[in-house]
């Protein structure tokens, strides 16, 4: 079990993470797939203006979603976060 301190820790990185990078991989993963964004927010079960959203940087997903893309993609969520680069 993770201690709060740690806990912290993690919100921290997520909070001062580069957004830009996170935006840049959601595009160039979603495009290796050849999905538009509304085939990609159909995978998600959600909208495609969400999709938009998230890869503009105007809006962030939840952690939930986080998983569920890194998972549809087959990648880490540290990987999609932009937090390592393998």
């Amino acid at each position: 079990m993770l201690s709060r301190k740690s806990l912290d820790s993690k919100f921290v990185i997520i909070l001062d993470m580069d957004w830009q990078k996170f935006c840049e991989r959601l595009v160039d993963l979603r495009n290796e797939k050849e999905w538009t964004q509304r085939q990609f927010a159909e995978k998600l079960s959600v909208y495609q203006a969400d999709i938009n959203r998230w890869e503009t940087g105007k809006h962030r997903p939840s952690v939930d979603m986080v998983v569920k893309m890194a998972k549809i993609f087959s990648v880490s969520t540290d990987y999609l976060l932009a937090l390592t680069d393998y």
